[in-house]
């Protein structure tokens, strides 16, 4: 499969684990998010207060949790001391 034009990238060994860490961590937010529609009611009852604000708690949790890793991803050449990627 690895033909003259094909490129080697250096990745370390850590590509399955990396995989497997973004698998789960996908794996828990989308649990969490399907509990939620469950919890709803026991939420509601237990600080009694309106549907729409606890969704709107929720919607803006995850709204900052995928807005923060593109913050991640943008700084990380900058806070990283080792680059695993070279052309």
């Amino acid at each position: 499969m690895t033909g003259k034009g094909a490129r080697r990238y250096r990745e370390g060994g850590w590509g399955w684990p990396v995989v497997f860490a973004v698998f789960l961590s996908q794996f828990i937010l989308y649990g969490n998010l399907k509990a939620t529609g469950v919890l709803i009611t026991h939420i509601h009852h237990e600080y009694q207060t309106t549907l729409w604000t606890i969704g709107l708690i929720n919607s803006l949790y995850y709204a900052m949790q995928f807005l923060l890793c593109k913050f991640k991803t943008c700084f990380s050449p900058r806070l990283e001391s080792q680059n695993y990627m070279e052309p």
